[in-house]
This record gives C-alpha cells, structure tokens and sequence, in this order.
C-alpha cells in the first residue's frame, strides 16, 4: 500500500510490540538517550507509579526515524492537548499501550465521526505519548490545562524533527532578531532548507506542502507560542509551567528549545 505523500512517515506504525526490540538509530546519544533511561522526577505521592511506569515504556516498543527521513504524519492530528490526556488515562489505567490502543478504539474515546479518522489520530497521538519520560505522561494525564498543553508540544517536537527545527531554528532566530512575526518568506525559506537535508520533501504536491504548514502554524498557536494575524503568525517565547520546566530538566534540557528558550538560557547536562 502506497502512503499519501502528505503522510509520510519515519518509521512503520505497525512494528508488532511481542519484539521487544527497540530500533537501531543513527541519532546522536544527545537525541535517544531519554528513550532509554527515562529519567523522571521522584514526587513521594506518584514514585511507586512512575517507576511501574517506566518499567512498562522499557518494555515497549519505541521507534527512532531513520537519519535521512521525515515525517509529515503531524497532519493526521494537531496538538489536541485533551486528546492526549485520553490516551494517556487510558496507558495509565491499562498499563499498556497495545491494550490503551484498543479501549481508546473499541469505546471511539476520540469521539472522531469517521473510523479511518480515529485510527489515524489514534497512532498519531499515543506514538507522540510514547516517546514521553512516566514524569511528562503523568502530567498530559493529570496536569492542569497550561501543564497539558506544555507536554503536548513536547510530544509534538519528540515525534518529529520538522517541528522540532522549525521552533528552534526559525522561531528562536526570529525573536533573537527582535522579529517575532512569522511570514510567509520564511517558512518557505525553512522549508527549502529542510528540502536541502530530505531531498524527498522537494518531491510533495502543492496540496500536500499547503497542508503540512497549515497544520504546523495551528500547533504553534496552539502552543500558545504564536497568534495569526492573517497570513502572518505573531510569536512570543511561552511560560512554561514550572513542573513541566522540572520534567524537561529531569527528561533533557535541549528540548527547552523547541519552547524558544536561548542557548544562553538552557542548562548544560
């Protein structure tokens, strides 16, 4: 079966999780090490969870993309922060992702009106949930709005590395040049760049790029990174609520990039 150009992805969806065997990347250790160790912050009231937590994502499958693909599967979904917190109650309760899948499926919890919609949104959103530390999937469960929302992005910049550059090349250069509207000439300077590094991206329909930055724009509005005015996308560097800040510190301080913290501002390992 041939993937829609506008959904191409970094890895299969279907790996069986009965392997038990984790993905050969070629990322560097900065990158994967939190898919491994999973560090996560001890809190006396949820230490006995978050460890039987950590357990459960040790063992389960979690896919690294090849080095020389990206993925656009971010269309399937936009950040949908009260979505999250419904997949991850459903980890959570089942301790399982195969079996969250399912009672997330079986019961429509996405409340979707189409069944090919739900799946789509389904493996979007709990692979964006899989490559969170038990600390940040406690608080897309159990946080307050502000905190769901924060880890929502999070999951976003993990899943994919577009995102990921877009917030902390583009939008980072843009308010370090005291120029925080966004315009039409530089995302499609920062996509012929990203064109540069995955020749493949070059090769998308008219359709399919039109897509691809609407729904990347939404989620930085959603972010509460940005505001639309227009065409044109206003941004400011977020608050990032303070247990999210620790969660990112326990988990690895260079994603406080993606929220448009300055190099001179993130912590060293």
């Amino acid at each position: 079966m041939t993937t829609p150009e506008a959904f191409v992805c970094e890895f299969p969806f279907a790996l069986p999780f009965a392997s038990r065997q984790a993905s050969v990347s070629s990322q560097p250790a900065s990158y994967c090490s939190n898919r491994t160790r999973f560090p996560f912050q001890t809190h006396a009231r949820t230490s006995k969870n978050t460890r039987r937590i950590s357990a459960i994502l040790q063992s389960s499958i979690l896919i690294v993309p090849p080095e020389n693909l990206v993925s656009f599967s971010f269309t399937a979904a936009s950040l949908r922060p009260e979505l999250i917190r419904v997949i991850a109650n459903a980890f959570l309760e089942t301790g399982s992702w195969e079996l969250a899948k399912k009672k997330i499926r079986s019961s429509n919890a996405l409340q979707s009106r189409s069944p090919r919609t739900a799946v789509r949104m389904e493996i979007e959103l709990r692979q964006r949930l899989m490559r969170l530390t038990p600390g940040e999937i406690q608080l897309a469960a159990h946080g307050i709005a502000e905190e769901r929302t924060a880890i929502a992005w999070l999951a976003a910049l993990k899943a994919s590395r577009y995102i990921h550059a877009f917030a902390s090349e583009v939008l980072r250069g843009k308010l370090s040049s005291l120029d925080p509207v966004v315009r039409a000439s530089d995302y499609e300077t920062f996509f012929e760049n990203q064109s540069a590094v995955y020749p493949s991206i070059a090769t998308l329909a008219t359709s399919s790029r039109a897509k691809i930055r609407s729904i990347l724009l939404t989620m930085i509005c959603e972010a509460g990174i940005g505001q639309r005015a227009g065409r044109e996308v206003r941004i400011h560097r977020p608050v990032v609520p303070p247990s999210v800040y620790s969660a990112l510190l326990a988990d690895s301080p260079h994603w406080l990039a993606g929220f448009l913290v300055p190099d001179s501002e993130i912590p060293s390992n």
